[in-house]
């Protein structure tokens, strides 16, 4: 898996995450959008399991936390957040 900051400013955090392995996303104590560039996958969260096909996007709510994400083989997601405040 790889993870890549691509963007980062004052106002939101774009990170390209590349895979064939499942890997985490989402978390923290704010709302994540993931855009899926390549391939396909799902996501699980509270034991359901959603589709993420090429082209679509997909926001996970602040209140879901950390979610799985298992690549249906290699898969290249757009993480979207607010960066982290302290």
């Amino acid at each position: 898996m790889l993870r890549e900051q691509l963007f980062n400013s004052e106002h939101f955090v774009v990170r390209r995450i590349s895979g064939e392995a499942s890997f985490s996303v989402g978390g923290g104590s704010v709302p994540t959008v993931l855009v899926n560039i390549d391939g396909s996958g799902t996501i699980e969260s509270a034991g359901v399991e959603y589709v993420l096909e090429k082209g679509g996007v997909m926001l996970l709510p602040a209140i879901l936390g950390v979610c799985d994400y298992t690549p249906l083989g290699k898969s290249t997601l757009l993480e979207i957040a607010l960066p982290a405040t302290s």
